[in-house]
C-alpha cells in the first residue's frame, strides 16, 4: 500500500528574508546583493535605489503611540525643558559640543525670521532641551542637523567627509533612541521636537536619496499630537511653538507632495482656537491668512480630483466657486505697514499672497502662464521679493514663492533672478535643499519650453510644475 503512495515532493528550503538589503528591494519583496551605493537589481532595471540604513516606519491613524499613551499620560503638562538640565552631559564629547555650538550660532538662526538681537525659538525651546538628560534623541537630531549643515560649508574638501559621515552617524542614534522613547509610549515636547527636526534635517542633508527622503516624519507628529489630546491640549509656549511649526511644515509638504495637509482637521482658526497666539515667528514669517487660504486650496484640489475621476461635474464647478471664495479673501487682504523693518514683512507677505493665487489659479482653475491672470501675479511676486535683501531673515520664507512664480515665469529676466536669487541663499545659508529646488525650477522650464515650441501656448499653460516634479520622481522641500 505504501508503494502506491505518490513521492512527497522534497521540502523547499527556507528562504532566510534579509533586513540588510536597500530600501527598494526590501519594499518590493525582493532579495538585494547589497552592493553600494546602489545596489545590482536597481541599477538592471533603471530604478531609484533608495540606499540602506535605519529608517522610521509611520503607522497610520490608531498607532501604536496612541495605543500605548493612556492613563494620565496624555493629560500630564509637557515637561519644563530646565528639568533636568545639565549644562555639560557626561556622555557629550568635545567634537559633539563643537556641533552643538554651530547648531545654536550658525543652524538655528537659519529656521526662524528673528534678527540677531530677538529671541530666537529654537534656541530659546530646542538647546536647552537637548541638554536635559531623557532627550537624548533630541540631541543627536539636533547634532545632525548641525553636522550636514557643516559638510555643506566646507564644499566638498576633506573635513566635509567627516562631517557627513557624523551627521549620518547622529542620524541613525536619533532614530534608534526615538523608537525606543516611542516604544514607551513617551510624547513629550522633546519627542515631538525630535520628529520634527527629523523632518527639517531633509533640508540640510545631500544623501537623502539614499537615506528617508521619501519617509514623510509629519505623519509621527500627527500620531503624537493626537495621542497627547490633540491641539488644544498642547498649551505650553514650547508646545504651541512645536504645533505652529508642524502644521507649517505639513502645509508646505503637502503642496510639494501634491496632497491634501496631514492634519487639515486641526488647522487652526483665529476666531475658534485664540489660544494658539499663531504670530509670524511660529510660522517663519507667513502670514496665518495666508496659510489658512493653502491650506483649504490643498483641500479643494484633493477634492476636486476624486470629483473628476468620478465624472461629477456639479461638484467641479461647487470646487471653481468655493476657490472663488478663497481669492477673494486672499485679494481682500490688509497688510500695509510703513515702518521700515515691516516693510520686508509687508513685501514678503504679498509675495506670499501671489504665491496663493497662483496656486489656487493652477489647481483649481487649470490656468497657468502664459495666461494674464498667472502672469500678473508672477510679476507681483517677484517685484515684492526683490524689494527684500537676500540677507534678510524673512528670506527664508521666500523659497516657496520663488518656485512658485519661478516656475510660471516666462521672461528671461524673471527666470534669471529667481534662478540668481536661490543660488545667492544657498552660498549665503548652505542649505542643501535650495540648489536641488533650483535644479528642479529648470527642470520645469525645460518641460514648459518644450510643451509651448511643440504644441503652443495653451498647452504650455497645462504643464504643472508639481506634476513635474513628481513625474521625475524627486522630492521637493519648499520651507
Amino acid at each position: 500500500m505504501d508503494n502506491n503512495r505518490p513521492p512527497r515532493s522534497p521540502q523547499r528550503a527556507k528562504r532566510t528574508r534579509t533586513r540588510t538589503g536597500c530600501w527598494t528591494c526590501r519594499e518590493a519583496g525582493y532579495k538585494c546583493d547589497e552592493i553600494k551605493p546602489e545596489c545590482g537589481r536597481c541599477t538592471r532595471l533603471h530604478i531609484h535605489c533608495k540606499g540602506y540604513g535605519l529608517r522610521l516606519r509611520w503607522q497610520s491613524p490608531g498607532s501604536s503611540i496612541r495605543r500605548r499613551s493612556t492613563g494620565n499620560q496624555s493629560q500630564s503638562p509637557p515637561p519644563n525643558p530646565a528639568r533636568g538640565l545639565s549644562l555639560r552631559p557626561s556622555d557629550m564629547t568635545l567634537e559633539q559640543y563643537k556641533l552643538l555650538h554651530h547648531w545654536t550660532v550658525h543652524t538655528s538662526p537659519l529656521l526662524c525670521i528673528s534678527g540677531v538681537d530677538q529671541a530666537n525659538p529654537f534656541q530659546m525651546y530646542l538647546t536647552p532641551m537637548s541638554l536635559c538628560d531623557g532627550s537624548r534623541p533630541l540631541r543627536h537630531a539636533v547634532l545632525s542637523i548641525a553636522a550636514s549643515h557643516l559638510t555643506a560649508q566646507e564644499g566638498g574638501t576633506g573635513p566635509s567627509q567627516n562631517y557627513a559621515l557624523m551627521a549620518q552617524n547622529h542620524r541613525i542614534t536619533a532614530i534608534a533612541s526615538l523608537r525606543e522613547k516611542l516604544s514607551q509610549g513617551l510624547t513629550s515636547d522633546a519627542t515631538l521636537a525630535t520628529i520634527l527636526l527629523l523632518e527639517i534635517s531633509k533640508q540640510f542633508d545631500s544623501s537623502n536619496p539614499q537615506n528617508d527622503g521619501d519617509v514623510n516624519h509629519l505623519i509621527g507628529a500627527k500620531e503624537l499630537i493626537l495621542a497627547r489630546g490633540g491641539p488644544q491640549s498642547l498649551t505650553s509656549p514650547c508646545a504651541r511653538f512645536l504645533l505652529n511649526q508642524v502644521l507649517y511644515h505639513d502645509l508646505l509638504s503637502a503642496v510639494s507632495r501634491g496632497s491634501e495637509p496631514l492634519v487639515r482637521h486641526y488647522w487652526p482658526s483665529l476666531k475658534n482656537a485664540p489660544f494658539l497666539q499663531l504670530d509670524l515667528e511660529s510660522l517663519r514669517g507667513y502670514h496665518p491668512t495666508v496659510l489658512q487660504a493653502v491650506a483649504r486650496i490643498s483641500e479643494l484640489k484633493a477634492g476636486k480630483e476624486v470629483s473628476f475621476s468620478s465624472g461629477q461635474d456639479i461638484a467641479l464647478a461647487d470646487f471653481t466657486f468655493a476657490g472663488q471664495e478663497v481669492e477673494t479673501e486672499l485679494e481682500s487682504m490688509d497688510i500695509s505697514d510703513s515702518t521700515t523693518a515691516a516693510s520686508d514683512q509687508a513685501c514678503t507677505t504679498e509675495a506670499h499672497r501671489s504665491a496663493a493665487l497662483i496656486y489656487l489659479y493652477r489647481v483649481i482653475y487649470d490656468i497657468g502662464a502664459p495666461h494674464p491672470l498667472t502672469l500678473s501675479q508672477v510679476r507681483r511676486c517677484i517685484d515684492s521679493m526683490v524689494s527684500v535683501p537676500v540677507s534678510s531673515p524673512l528670506i527664508s520664507a521666500h523659497v516657496w514663492p520663488l518656485f512658485t512664480a519661478g516656475c510660471e515665469a516666462t521672461e528671461p529676466g524673471d527666470r534669471e533672478f529667481v534662478k540668481q536669487r536661490l543660488t545667492d541663499m544657498y552660498r549665503q545659508r548652505r542649505i542643501h535643499s535650495l540648489q536641488k529646488v533650483c535644479e528642479l525650477m529648470e527642470r520645469v522650464w525645460l518641460s514648459k519650453d518644450y510643451k509651448r515650441s511643440i504644441e503652443g501656448a495653451e498647452e504650455m499653460s497645462r504643464v504643472g510644475c508639481i506634476e513635474v516634479v513628481r513625474g521625475l520622481g524627486e522630492m521637493l522641500y519648499l520651507v
